[in-house]
């Protein structure tokens, strides 16, 4: 009888959480400061001042969210520990906020990557060594790093921008060199088979670029909750 309580308190909890997540995701991006979304010494797109207060729309956005994060919290709570859980929620919040971001303005707020590092701390307890977040970050960093220099060596353009890369270093300290390994192969095969699906149906060109963060995005979640306690394991 306790157990099932227990289970009831936390689902109630989770969804709870979902709720107000999904919605929060909406009202957040929509009242980020616009600085936010400019690189370096360069002025706001006319675009961007005049959608400031609504960047994308409450409806359906917050049902179709709320409905996200009630699922996985759901499954999670359901298969793992609530640690666990809370952890993945929060990094997949801010994954969401910076790919939605990267889709409609080519940017990825330097503000949310140092929030996915730091969320990074709710990771510790569940690797065997601390030190493998932090290869992990390194690891991270030296994969997209590699894939920048291919992409300058080979079609003499960025393959990826520096927003991809600090990301992907950020996710490493979350993830350990195991993960980010994971996370690197799943976006990778995602990103490559929508594209040629985009080609073949003349929806794309070759050589076209296209934002990154959402395969990151769906990596990152298949990885978080289907395949973490398959992942490969690397301790140095």
């Amino acid at each position: 009888m306790n157990f099932i309580l227990i289970l009831i308190i936390k689902l109630i909890i989770v969804i709870m959480a979902s709720i107000i997540m999904g919605n929060g995701a909406v009202v957040a991006f929509n009242h980020m400061p616009i600085k936010w979304f400019l690189e370096e010494g360069k002025e706001p797109s006319p675009g961007l001042l005049d959608a400031s207060r609504q960047r994308i729309t409450s409806t359906p956005w917050k049902w179709i969210l709320v409905a996200l994060f009630s699922a996985i919290s759901i499954y999670l709570i359901l298969t793992t520990s609530i640690i666990y859980t809370i952890s993945v929620i929060v990094v997949l919040w801010l994954l969401l906020i910076a790919s939605i971001s990267d889709i409609k303005y080519s940017i990825i707020p330097d503000q949310i990557t140092m929030l996915i590092a730091v969320s990074g701390i709710g990771f510790v307890i569940l690797h065997e060594k601390w030190t493998d977040q932090l290869y992990g970050a390194l690891i991270g960093f030296l994969l997209l790093m590699a894939v920048f220099g291919i992409g300058r060596l080979i079609y003499h353009k960025d393959a990826v921008g520096g927003g991809d890369i600090k990301m992907f270093a950020s996710l490493g300290l979350v993830l350990g060199v195991g993960g980010i390994l994971m996370v690197f192969i799943i976006s990778t095969f995602l990103s490559a088979v929508h594209f040629a699906y985009l080609i073949i149906a003349k929806r794309a060109k070759p050589g076209e670029t296209r934002p990154m963060m959402p395969y990151i995005f769906m990596a990152f979640t298949i990885y978080v909750v289907f395949l973490w306690d398959f992942g490969i394991e690397i301790v140095i």
